[in-house]
């Protein structure tokens, strides 16, 4: 399967990886400029927990991924964690 574009034909594989790779950088520029506004103490549990829960939400709502116990465990772990963090 194939993109047609300005270039010619990209496949999609190189595509979806474009596009996460934007994602990233997106995500990478907003986490430094939260350091500038908040301290890495909170910053970082922070951003690895909503990468955590954004990862899962991504995989039950795009991939339809299903949970078991342990995954559930992690993710419930992360947001106390989240919440305990900005207490």
């Amino acid at each position: 399967m194939c993109i047609r574009d300005s270039l010619g034909v990209v496949p999609v594989p190189i595509a979806a990886g474009v596009v996460l790779g934007l994602c990233n950088v997106g995500n990478l520029w907003m986490f430094l400029n939260a350091l500038n506004e908040i301290p890495g103490a909170v910053a970082f549990p922070v951003h690895m927990a909503s990468t955590v829960l954004l990862t899962a939400v991504a995989g039950t709502i795009i991939w339809r991924e299903r949970h078991g116990p342990l995954a559930i465990l992690g993710i419930a772990a992360a947001v106390i964690g989240l919440i305990l963090v900005n207490v």
